[in-house]
């Protein structure tokens, strides 16, 4: 249990490093070097202004319930000859329930924080398909996203009568990657159509794949985090390097997750704010090629 403990303590520094590190990197840059407010941005502010909520729950949970899953009793046995072993136990046993609900609490609101902010890419890609192929930008996220907050909110209530049942949140995450992966594959598949494809578009591909790669690890680290959920021992050599280890690495998967999406993110807006704001008649053609030569992300006319 002390090895857990020191564990759970030493992830715990780590995310919260790990956390504000790629926040930073995430806010800090904007399209108009001249905006000196908190957020910035334009099209990104409703996901900075997220990912600045989920820097605070990171700080609350590693300053008052970084250690509350691993709490024990032993400051029951102080208490046993003040208040009697009963009270005693029953008081520790309280305290240990509350701090537990709390800190599955934390990571449920930070896990459908997130799941919001990986959900914007496939919303915006979906945005910019609707101008070329039949489709309702967001009408199926709702489903997914829907989804999602109920089975981090069963997975908080159910974990409080087993632990293995924080599965239910933990499929909740996984689950996270499927329409992010399809609404990318979609605008993979249209800009790769012999009759769209242009440099613009093919150097768009690269990063593409780069953020379809990460959300597929996403998945596989997502279903192995499962796995480590279900099978994972205190007293097992093996559930302590196997099945914890899948759980801490699925926690900075999901950070650098939303890592490439505010990459992605940003360089959409970085591109909305270089467009002209009242193009002159006739020279439509003229700025559209100016536009791609600059690599801007841009969704063919014709499919």
């Amino acid at each position: 249990m002390l090895c857990r403990t020191w564990i759970s303590s030493a992830v715990a520094t780590a995310e919260l490093l790990y956390v504000t590190g790629s926040i930073a990197a995430s806010l800090i840059p904007r399209p108009d070097l001249n905006d000196r407010s908190l957020l910035g941005g334009g099209l990104t502010r409703p996901f900075r202004l997220a990912l600045v909520w989920s820097l605070v729950l990171n700080f609350l949970r590693y300053a008052f319930l970084q250690d509350l899953r691993f709490t024990n009793c032993d400051e029951a046995d102080e208490q046993v000859q003040q208040q009697g072993a009963t009270d005693a136990f029953l008081h520790c046993t309280n305290r240990r329930s509350l701090n537990t609900l709390l800190y599955h609490l934390d990571k449920a609101v930070e896990s459908c924080l997130l799941s919001f902010l990986q959900l914007l890419v496939p919303y915006l890609v979906q945005v910019k398909l609707k101008d070329y192929i039949h489709i309702l930008p967001g009408r199926g996220l709702k489903m997914w996203l829907t989804c999602i907050l109920l089975l981090n909110c069963a997975g908080v209530i159910a974990v409080q009568f087993d632990k293995r049942l924080w599965l239910i949140k933990k499929l909740g995450d996984a689950l996270s990657s499927i329409p992010i992966i399809h609404s990318l594959g979609l605008y993979k598949r249209i800009v790769t159509h012999p009759a769209n494809l242009s440099s613009a578009n093919a150097q768009n591909l690269i990063f593409i794949h780069t953020v379809l790669v990460v959300e597929y690890w996403g998945l596989t680290v997502g279903a192995l985090s499962c796995t480590g959920v279900v099978m994972d021992d205190a007293k097992s050599p093996i559930g302590v390097h196997w099945w914890l280890g899948f759980r801490i690495t699925n926690i900075f998967t999901a950070h650098l997750r939303v890592f490439i999406h505010a990459i992605m993110l940003n360089m959409i807006d970085q591109a909305q704010f270089n467009e002209p704001q009242d193009p002159q008649p006739g020279n439509e053609d003229e700025a559209t090629s100016r536009y791609s030569s600059e690599g801007r992300m841009v969704i063919p006319h014709k499919i």
